[in-house]
């Protein structure tokens, strides 16, 4: 449904080029997996693409939702909840924050209206720089057949069947 849309498609081409950059740039890692390294390279360069996204999908799901669901449609309106969206952000000042807040409380009705772009905010602000600052370097492997064997017949069995920590080294 989304491959439709020509929306969805320019926000992943966005997306794509913004990760390459920053792993060009050494602002994100890509080994062992995907890895924020700065902050401020998540709040100016994917917040305004991963708050696309949340639009493509906002307006995607809204009718289903409420009567005034046109209201997204408007390009003013869609400038407003991305502001609202991104009110969090650090380097937002309060003002723009208050101003933000009291424009959308005025032009948002619907409590599952409101809902939908609290989590929204959220999940762009909280959620999502938490799960990519985390990285995972620890694996878990049993003992190789090679080793095993040259641990001789001496070693327990507990030792070769047990599962042995590997810290990987990676480079910012």
């Amino acid at each position: 449904e989304l491959r439709q849309s020509s929306n969805a498609m320019e926000c992943l081409k966005k997306l794509k080029a913004a990760l390459q950059k920053g792993t060009k740039e050494r602002m994100l890692m890509q080994i062992p997996h995907l890895v924020l390294l700065r902050d401020n390279f998540y709040y100016n360069e994917i917040v305004p693409i991963i708050t696309e996204w949340a639009m493509v999908y906002i307006t995607r799901v809204q009718p289903a939702m409420s009567d005034d669901a046109s209201h997204l449609q408007d390009q003013d309106q869609r400038n407003l909840v991305v502001s609202y969206i991104s009110r969090t952000c650090p380097g937002v000042s309060k003002a723009d924050k208050q101003r933000a807040e009291a424009q959308f409380a005025k032009t948002f009705t619907s409590v599952t209206d409101i809902k939908l772009l609290n989590l929204a905010t959220d999940w762009i602000n909280i959620y999502l720089p938490h799960c990519l600052r985390k990285i995972d370097r620890v694996t878990f492997g049993l003992m190789s057949e090679a080793r095993a064997q040259g641990e001789g017949a001496n070693a327990p069995l507990s030792r070769i069947k047990l599962a042995i920590p590997f810290i990987g080294k990676d480079v910012p």
